[in-house]
This record gives structure tokens, sequence and C-alpha cells, in this order.
């Protein structure tokens, strides 16, 4: 018999977890839940874009492509597509403003610097910093979803490119990040991939 103290680190996480959830009241349940979801809606609508662009590298059509689509759109119930809602102090008019970073398909020479000049010129330089967190939180956000939804949707990646099902799909299992412009992407060929929009309030 194990003992709680051989447990490993990731078994002793997850018992403490699910303890702390066994205390909680059914509305701090749903809240967590509705956090959760929050989480996905940000992310979400990427890898669904992602599981798109590999339908059309794979050059499925006719039935199949339909019957792909539509697992790709039921990959989760989770349908809303979420932001960060970024709050500030426009300098330049003098007023509170507001902007919201999503993620979004786009081309691979996705011009990021752009996107984040409209806002970077309005905000104060404490403000910009933390947006810059807000930025690599998205990016971490989007990197870790798709992961998690690739990996337990692998027989739709074979399904998807005619694989075996022995094959492990590395090749598309995680985002690779592109330096140049934090472009996110499975293979660098392909002509669209993921990337940060900034869109204004006004």
């Amino acid at each position: 018999m194990v003992s709680p103290g051989d447990m490993a680190d990731d078994d002793k996480l997850t018992a403490r977890a699910t303890e702390f959830l066994g205390k909680l009241s059914d509305e701090d349940k749903r809240g967590i839940q509705d956090l959760h979801n929050l989480s996905l809606s940000m992310g979400l609508p990427a890898a669904r874009a992602t599981f798109t662009m590999m339908v059309e590298a794979a050059g499925l059509h006719g039935k199949k492509k339909t019957k792909i689509s539509n697992a790709i759109l039921n990959i989760s119930p989770v349908t809303e597509v979420g932001c960060y809602k970024v709050d500030f102090f426009n300098k330049d008019t003098g007023k509170a403003d507001v902007a919201y970073m999503l993620l979004d398909v786009c081309h691979r020479d996705h011009d990021l610097g752009a996107e984040l000049d409209c806002l970077k010129k309005h905000a104060t330089e404490e403000k910009w910093a933390e947006i810059l967190k807000h930025l690599s939180m998205l990016v971490a956000l989007a990197r870790k979803t798709y992961s998690e939804t690739a990996r337990s949707h692998i027989s739709l990646i074979r399904g998807i490119f005619g694989l075996s099902a022995f094959d492990p799909c590395t090749a598309y299992l995680d985002y690779k990040v592109d330096p140049g412009n934090t472009t996110l992407y499975i293979d660098p060929t392909w002509p669209t991939r993921i990337g940060i929009w900034i869109k204004k309030d006004s």
C-alpha cells in the first residue's frame, strides 16, 4: 500500500485540490467554473482556428472536411470569444479609456508593433508595463489551452492528416512562438497563424 508520503507531487496536488473543492459551496464552485470558462473563452477560439488551419494544410474536402469541421466546432461547449480588458488613463485625452487584447487569426507577417503602438502612445509608462504583463499572460494562456486541447483531441489530429492510431503527432501538439512578432504557429510555412490584436473601445 502506498502511503501519502510516497505519493508523487502531482498526486499530492490533486488530492489537495479535491479536498479543497469538496469544502466549497455550490456558489463558489460555480464561480470557479465561470472563471475557468472565461480562460477557455480566450484560448479556445485560437485552438479551433489552428485545427482549421490543419484542415486547410491537409487539403481536406467534401464530406470528410465537413465531418472534421463539425468535430472542431464541438471540441468544447464553450463558444464565447474572450479577451483581456485593459482599463487605462488616456494621457492624450485626459480621460479614462478602454482597450481589448485578444487572440485571432493573422498572417504570418503580422505586425504586432503596429497593434501595440495604438495603445502604447496613449498609456502611461506604469500602465504600459502592466499591459505587457497581460500580453505575456495571454500568450501563455493560448499555449496552455492549445496544448491541452491538442492532447485531448489527438485522434482528431490523426484523422485530419490520415495518421495511424499510434502516431504521437508530436509536430502538432504545441505552439511555436515567432520571436519577431509573437505569432503562434504549428508549421512555419502555413500562411496563417494566431496573433495578438488590440481593439479600442472607441
